[in-house]
């Protein structure tokens, strides 16, 4: 995928990576939706835009965009590019929510692991745990990741901890 990519900034110039679709994305966007790590290491070569916004109501960002599909090396190489953990979108989503959101399990733990702050809320009030129980993502929600404690519900003294509620 590369060698295309690469004749067409060499015959139009890098410019083409702020170019964007009818909807506002650019093709960094795209590139992060797709996984396409080389891709992406070729937009920030060439200087393209890799945190900006779509020209949309959502207004999601190219880490939103890899963070759908759960794509870690991307969202590794757009931190390492400057690309801050915590950006929102217009609804006040940061990656690590849209990680909840669409059950992206090990990148949510990726996110958290690099310091993503998980009580941030978006414009509803919701945070990445909210949306993560929401989900019925219990790694996610897992209370040794987040150091709560557990609360026997039943009282049954069977060590199953099934009858945990997590608070």
């Amino acid at each position: 995928l590369l060698v295309p990519v690469q004749a067409l900034v060499e015959q139009e110039g890098p410019s083409i990576f702020s170019i964007r679709d009818e909807k506002g994305h650019t093709p960094a966007h795209w590139a992060c939706l797709g996984g396409h790590t080389t891709i992406l290491r070729f937009i920030i070569e060439c200087k393209g835009l890799i945190n900006e916004s779509s020209q949309n109501d959502p207004g999601a960002r190219p880490i939103h965009w890899a963070c759908v599909n759960g794509h870690i090396a991307v969202v590794d190489i757009l931190v390492q590019a400057g690309v801050p953990l915590d950006v929102m979108d217009n609804k006040g989503c940061t990656p690590l929510t849209v990680a909840a959101q669409y059950g992206q399990t090990m990148l949510a733990a990726y996110l958290m692991g690099k310091g993503a702050q998980k009580q941030l809320v978006d414009k509803d009030g919701d945070n990445a745990l909210h949306w993560a129980a929401f989900k019925a993502l219990v790694k996610l929600s897992n209370p040794c990741q987040h150091g709560k404690q557990a609360l026997n519900k039943d009282d049954d003294d069977n060590g199953d901890n099934n009858g945990d509620v997590y608070v």
